[in-house]
């Protein structure tokens, strides 16, 4: 009896609890092989399934749910494997890059994601078949995520001449118009750079740049404080950015020019004008040296 009530608790609740994961997910969430990249969120998801064995395998229908469940989350971690290959780090290389010249970067990242969590559990019907469909997620960042030992490893790579590339710039008129406050006064807490209309790619380790590629900002240092939320927070309107915890009372808010980048566009371009004001405020505020700094981008559907 406890059972067909724990079963019956289990199918009521999962569609609901699918739907708010669902309701959760952010306009920044980037499709790429075996899963996908939820920059707003910072977290890396894959999703797989498995059939269910039949009654005459496993009567017990609660068993064969979970039996089919732990092979597919099996599949899933496997997925985000496959993913996290192909997470951007920086304008010029992705992680599998990374990880080619770096076995022990490999070797961390596949003990990570056994780490990770079953964020949406449902039953599904194919082809008249019974099946389970897991959704696999771990932490770009933190004491599960790979983020810090993927930027360690750039930062190596970046020293032996492996991770970098000619810088283009792009300076198109934005698709979608907006300005900076006009007579903003530090000291800041913050730095949000606005770069929606300019279709900015998400990366790891993005930087700021100059019209002429010359870096603002953005190089990393092997000796790098713990960064819980990576080098810099993506989301998708300033509003949003300055009600989050790390933006403090009085951010600088920077308007974006163009992009720059190589196999990706994901460094912002801003004016020589802007470039010289944050680098004067951060030497009382130390905004940059904190990575308190916030890219505004397109949502994934713009």
């Amino acid at each position: 009896m406890r059972l067909a009530i724990t079963a019956l608790l289990i199918l009521l609740f999962l569609p609901a609890a699918a739907q708010l994961f669902a309701d959760t997910r952010s306009g920044l969430v980037q499709k790429v092989t075996g899963g996908e990249i939820d920059w707003e969120n910072q977290s890396v998801l894959a999703t797989a399934e498995a059939l269910m064995p039949s009654e005459a395998e496993e009567p017990n229908r609660t068993k064969a749910h979970l039996k089919a469940k732990g092979s597919a989350r099996t599949k899933a971690i496997a997925n985000l494997l496959v993913a996290i290959d192909a997470l951007p780090v920086n304008y010029a290389i992705c992680c599998q890059d990374l990880m080619k010249n770096d076995d022990l970067l490999r070797q961390a990242i596949e003990g990570l994601v056994h780490n990770a969590e079953i964020v949406s559990d449902r039953r599904i019907q194919q082809a008249g078949e019974s099946m389970v469909e897991v959704t696999a997620s771990i932490p770009l960042y933190g004491a599960f995520g790979p983020g810090r030992s993927m930027l360690r490893s750039l930062v190596q790579q970046e020293k032996q001449g492996r991770a970098s590339a000619q810088v283009k710039v792009e300076t198109p008129k934005p698709f979608i118009t907006a300005d900076a406050p006009s007579n903003q006064k530090g000291p800041f807490s913050s730095l949000i750079i606005d770069a929606r209309g300019f279709r900015l790619q998400k990366a790891l380790n993005p930087r700021i740049r100059k019209p002429d590629g010359v870096e603002v900002w953005g190089s990393l240092q092997l000796d790098m404080p713990v960064l819980p939320s990576g080098v810099a927070v993506y989301m998708s309107s300033v509003d949003d950015a300055q009600q989050h915890p790390y933006s403090g009372k009085n951010p600088l808010i920077i308007r974006a020019v163009g992009r720059a980048g190589g196999a990706i566009f994901c460094d912002a371009v801003i004016t020589t004008t802007d470039a010289d004001l944050i680098l004067k405020e951060n030497k009382t505020s130390q905004f940059l040296d904190d990575f308190r700094v916030f890219f505004i981008v397109d949502a994934v559907s713009e």
